[in-house]
């Protein structure tokens, strides 16, 4: 396929390996600027709130965004940027070849933005659901219709970011739990903890709505010409209607919660880092009852 000069190529033109991408998931995008001569902070945000934002959930593939700002700016990623999608195979479709923005007229020196940030891009398939009912959810993602007017942007206080229900609290802020095996450990005996432990422990912590869980399938970094960062297999989010997270506090409680538990810690490892929400477009929904009615259903008390 021919690129034209007026716009920077895809991911799945740049990395041919991102074709084997399916099933439902994220999109995780970190960013930073790394020509801060040429690129402010203030135009960086209003370039992803004004046009990259409203483009991608402009593509019928996208139906939910948001994007977020880490509380310790000293992070490797201090901006991440999350797409929900059914069907991570859409990326690689001419639609969105040809609905993603190039040239920028809100961007300096020629509005490439890969020539002005750094972005680690990472794609991860959904795996579970959990929410304060005590229910953990696994299977196939419902289909789900999205509204003719998809591009809307919304401020955190204007609607949830994962709720249908108009009566839900609101997502304001995210906890990210990113994680890797050291030792060998068996799938059932991390699930046993995650399921039946972790998750309901998550519940003692004011403002926690609900929690989703991923695997990787593939990364790609900007600057590394499509390369792969070592990022990590597995990722969590947790889902708070408060910016008031203590996230020592929550280590804490899972280290007390038993000697098979520190165990299981011992054998990995893991980052944890908060995100306050800023922005939201789309139908602000993030996997809410994953695989109800159409997978299995895990009770966890």
């Amino acid at each position: 396929m021919a690129i034209s000069a007026d716009r920077t190529m895809t991911l799945s033109e740049t990395n041919p390996r991102l074709k084997d991408l399916k099933g439902p998931g994220l999109l995780w995008v970190g960013s930073k600027i790394k020509k801060r001569d040429l690129l402010s902070w203030p135009t960086f945000l209003s370039w992803y709130d004004t046009e990259m934002l409203p483009a991608m959930v402009g593509l019928k593939g996208i139906r939910s965004a948001m994007r977020s700002t880490a509380r310790d700016q000293s992070e490797e990623w201090p901006t991440l940027c999350i797409f929900v999608m059914d069907d991570l195979s859409y990326l690689h479709t001419p639609e969105v070849d040809e609905g993603m923005p190039g040239k920028s007229k809100f961007l300096p020196g020629g509005g490439q933005y890969m020539d002005l940030a750094d972005f680690d891009c990472r794609f991860y398939n959904i795996l579970s659901s959990y929410e304060p009912a005590g229910e953990t959810t696994m299977g196939m993602l419902p289909d789900r219709t999205l509204p003719p007017s998809r591009a809307a942007s919304a401020d955190v206080g204007e609607g949830p970011l994962a709720a249908a229900d108009s009566h839900a609290e609101k997502t304001r802020c995210l906890l990210i739990v990113t994680w890797d095996f050291r030792a060998e450990v068996a799938q059932e005996e991390f699930d046993e903890f995650y399921y039946k432990a972790h998750n309901p422990m998550m519940t003692k912590f004011g403002g926690f709505l609900r929690s989703t869980r991923y695997k990787l399938d593939h990364g790609w970094w900007s600057s590394g010409d499509g390369a792969e960062l070592p990022c990590p297999d597995w990722l969590q989010i947790c889902e708070f209607s408060t910016l008031d997270i203590d996230k020592e506090a929550i280590l804490e409680q899972n280290a007390t919660q038993s000697e098979k538990l520190l165990e299981i810690i011992s054998k990995t490892i893991f980052t944890i880092e908060v995100y306050t929400v800023d922005k939201m477009f789309g139908d602000k929904t993030m996997f809410h009852g994953w695989g109800r009615g159409e997978g299995r259903c895990v009770r966890t008390r």
